[in-house]
């Protein structure tokens, strides 16, 4: 996937989509679309099949080819669209911005945010279009006067202030514009999407004055490729936009990937502050497997933390130190999706740095590449198949936590 990222991204004026949608009749499904000149069609044809190879093993993933085939995905998506904003607001000459991403929040609210009957039984989800985009010298010199500017403001708190810096280095280095939507697919559906944007961003951004814009209308982004079109230069000129819209590499990648983001839609687990705790790192497309060994250390009185339990909008990378960092047990579901997961190798090794006691289930044969070998091949491992795979992992776990004691 991040092969085909980096050959989009050296193609000029590129738009990518990424359509994630929720159905009760057909649970998550993803949409990918792009956007090129038919000059530059030829040099992606590799990667386009690459991504299809993809989507038909995972099954949830869908690369339309073709306006004839696009045209069922749009007829099956929500019909209400609302395109979400960055908070902003000025001071004088200065202006101060806040990103927001609406793909946590619809996270957040499809696992743990407000429930309401309709939002289970209907269809809802987020779209993020990704234009590609290298930031002209007057724009980032704006942005970089502006940050002068916010630094002599006394009003401004220290952590609006950071949250400021920050965007100024995400202009400088993005190479990607981001626009992103909520889908809904009724009023009571959206009513609570929005509710739950506007919770997450007094939760996430205390201190900050505007919130995000969200207003659902219908048909916003029936088509891509009118979608694709509705962003224009006169929206790069505005300094501020491009502080708050800018994505760099790494972030695109997140974006657009193809499980990394998605929650189980299971009950988020409460954050765990001051407890012994197992935290499990997996790969998404393995999140049937993990709850079943999370049920195991459940019964064997094993408190345990896993991402659906972080809200939208938190500092993910964050969030995650935090609580590998306070864990007593680091549980790894190893699986070949989960070898080729980038946050998983991060996971482990930071754990692994911690010297963290590791415990290691084996989901079938999986190859250890990237310096996993060297972490885990001196490790026992459970493999999950085996008939006796629940007591083991009880026993393990068990006994790992009882070295921690002291």
């Amino acid at each position: 996937m991040n092969r085909v990222l980096e050959t989009l991204t050296l193609v000029d004026r590129v738009t990518l989509s990424k359509r994630v949608v929720f159905a009760p009749a057909t649970g998550v499904v993803l949409t990918y679309q792009c956007i090129v000149p038919v000059a530059a069609a030829s040099r992606l044809e590799a990667g386009w099949a690459t991504l299809e190879t993809v989507g038909r093993r995972k099954g949830n993933v869908r690369v339309p080819t073709s306006a004839a085939d696009f045209d069922p995905i749009v007829g099956s998506s929500p019909s209400l669209h609302a395109l979400v904003g960055s908070p902003r607001y000025r001071f004088g000459d200065t202006w101060i911005t806040c990103p927001f991403r609406a793909a946590a929040t619809w996270a957040h609210v499809a696992a743990a945010g407000p429930r309401t009957a309709d939002l289970d039984d209907a269809a809802h989800g987020y779209q993020v279009n990704l234009y590609g985009f290298h930031p002209a010298p007057a724009q980032l010199r704006e942005i970089l006067l502006n940050r002068d500017r916010q630094d002599r403001l006394p009003a401004l708190s220290s952590q609006v202030l950071q949250q400021q810096h920050g965007l100024v280095e995400r202009a400088r280095y993005g190479r990607w514009l981001s626009e992103e939507f909520l889908l809904a697919d009724s009023e009571t559906a959206a009513a609570a999407l929005r509710k739950g944007a506007e919770t997450l961003f007094r939760r996430c951004y205390p201190g900050f004055d505007a919130g995000p814009e969200v207003i659902f209308s219908m048909g916003r982004c029936t088509d891509n490729l009118t979608l694709a079109c509705s962003f224009d230069d006169t929206c790069a000129a505005d300094a501020s936009y491009v502080a708050s819209h800018a994505v760099d590499q790494e972030t695109c990648f997140e974006l657009l990937a193809l499980d990394d983001d998605l929650p189980s839609l299971q009950p988020a687990r409460p954050m765990v502050t001051g407890r012994r705790y197992a935290f499990i790192s997996y790969a998404h497309v393995d999140t049937a497997r993990m709850l079943a060994v999370r049920g195991i250390l459940d019964s064997s009185g094993i408190e345990t933390w896993h991402d659906t339990s972080i809200d939208g909008g938190e500092d993910w990378n964050a969030v995650l130190e935090g609580q590998i960092r306070n864990c007593s047990l680091f549980v790894l579901v190893l699986s070949p999706a989960a070898a080729a997961s980038r946050i998983v190798r991060r996971e482990l090794r930071f754990a692994d740095a911690l010297e963290k006691p590791l415990l290691c289930i084996r989901l079938g044969e999986t190859s250890l590449t990237d310096g996993l070998a060297m972490l885990l091949l001196p490790l026992q491992w459970i493999d999950a198949d085996r008939p006796d795979s629940a007591e083991r992992i009880s026993t393990a776990a068990r006994k790992l936590l009882q070295i921690r004691d002291v």
